[in-house]
């Protein structure tokens, strides 16, 4: 990922993103990106004829262990080819999560489009609902041999 690639991505995008990362950290799309782009870990973004439409990426929980938290935050774009985007972004995951055990993280239950995407990846998904102001959302994790 490059900085310039930040902007074009938070101005558009998903509505599911937004809410999820302003309900968990009150942050703006904008210093969400930024905030995984600076942070210790991995991050690639993911383009669609050239254009940026999402950022993903594992930043690492401490830097005394290989404990990650995984994320992806993208555009509209990511979700019209859902089979050629979850190939995409397994080969990208595979390379991001090189050197992390466990990763883990937290989504809304409203984000259904990411809760399947996480499935897909091989994440666990808790049945226990976490309320981060006022919206629920729910652990995910994977270990990692």
């Amino acid at each position: 990922s490059r900085q310039e690639d930040i902007l074009p991505i938070a101005h558009r995008m998903r509505e599911a993103d937004v809410k999820e990362i302003w309900a968990s950290h009150r942050a703006t799309p904008y210093k969400a990106l930024v905030t995984g782009f600076k942070a210790e870990g991995n991050c690639w973004t993911i383009l669609g004829d050239g254009i940026p439409e999402g950022m993903i990426g594992v930043t690492r929980k401490s830097l005394l262990s290989n404990n990650g938290i995984a994320w992806l935050l993208g555009t509209d774009v990511l979700s019209q080819e859902k089979r050629q985007f979850v190939e995409l972004t397994k080969k990208l995951f595979d390379d991001a999560v090189e050197g992390f055990d466990y990763l883990e993280n937290y989504i809304s239950v409203d984000n259904r489009l990411s809760l399947r995407w996480l499935q897909a990846l091989g994440f666990t998904i808790e049945d226990e609902i976490i309320n981060m102001n006022g919206t629920p959302f729910k652990k995910f994790y994977m270990e990692r041999n």
